[in-house]
């Protein structure tokens, strides 16, 4: 009855840690060299967006990685807050945006490609299966980076958080990506790394919610959310061609 599988880009697609680390990096420099701070507030900021800096991980809860745009930026809001400095949200909002132009421009991502996911997706379009991709990141971003390890050509759709009006776990954007495909949700499986993920997929009624644990959540912690959980996607080609 799966039609459809949509994937999470981050943890899924690409190595999440890596990924955020440097478009964190980015950001944090723009707002040292912006907003006049001390080099040492620098891994504060990194902090207040979710980003360890003596291990260059995402920090557990994030906020960036687990959730919307909007709340990493709310969250530097509150950081300069506490120093005193006036920091609108429209501004550091813009310089983001002035960040994602630049990395476009010139393709400045960090980007792993997980083990097994190219195989697998290739696989899936020999069987008639169509591929599509939600991301709370912005979706020019996804696309340059599918572009970049090759899998431009085998995904159908991409829906990215600038698409939605309501992030994850809000269905929209996995019903977004339905729609686009004209798949309805209950032909459809979503795959994800976090209980925001597994949440949104079973609000937007999917036949089937997978979570890896290649991601942000191990996998004892998926299996709260879901029966159907994997080490990685090597372990996920391997059950569904058993059955297909």
């Amino acid at each position: 009855m799966i039609k459809h599988i949509c994937f999470d880009k981050d943890g899924i697609i690409i190595d999440v840690h890596g990924y955020w680390n440097h478009n964190c990096h980015l950001r944090a420099e723009h707002l040292v060299e912006n907003y006049k701070l001390d080099p040492s507030m620098f891994g504060q900021l990194m902090w207040s967006m979710g980003i360890d800096t003596n291990s260059g991980r995402i920090r557990e809860k994030g906020p960036v990685g687990y959730h919307p745009r909007d709340i990493v930026i709310n969250n530097i809001v509150k950081f300069f807050a506490q120093l005193n400095i006036e920091a609108k949200f429209s501004d550091i909002s813009a310089m983001f945006e002035k960040i994602d132009t630049f990395q476009q421009a010139r393709d400045d991502y960090n980007i792993e490609l997980l083990k097994g996911v190219k195989p697998f997706l290739k696989w899936l379009k020999e069987k008639k299966i169509l591929i599509s991709i939600y991301t709370s990141d912005r979706r020019l971003n996804a696309e340059k980076i599918l572009d970049r390890v090759g899998l431009a050509n085998i995904v159908d759709t991409i829906v990215g958080g600038d698409d939605v009006a309501k992030g994850k776990p809000d269905p929209e954007g996995f019903l977004t990506a339905c729609n686009k495909l004209q798949i309805k949700p209950e032909h459809s499986a979503y795959v994800g790394d976090t209980i925001s993920d597994m949440v949104m997929g079973k609000e937007g009624s999917a036949a089937m919610v997978v979570g890896l644990g290649s991601g942000l959540f191990s996998m004892s912690e998926l299996q709260k959310e879901t029966r159907f959980t994997y080490s990685s996607t090597i372990d996920l080609h391997a059950e569904i061609e058993s059955y297909l």
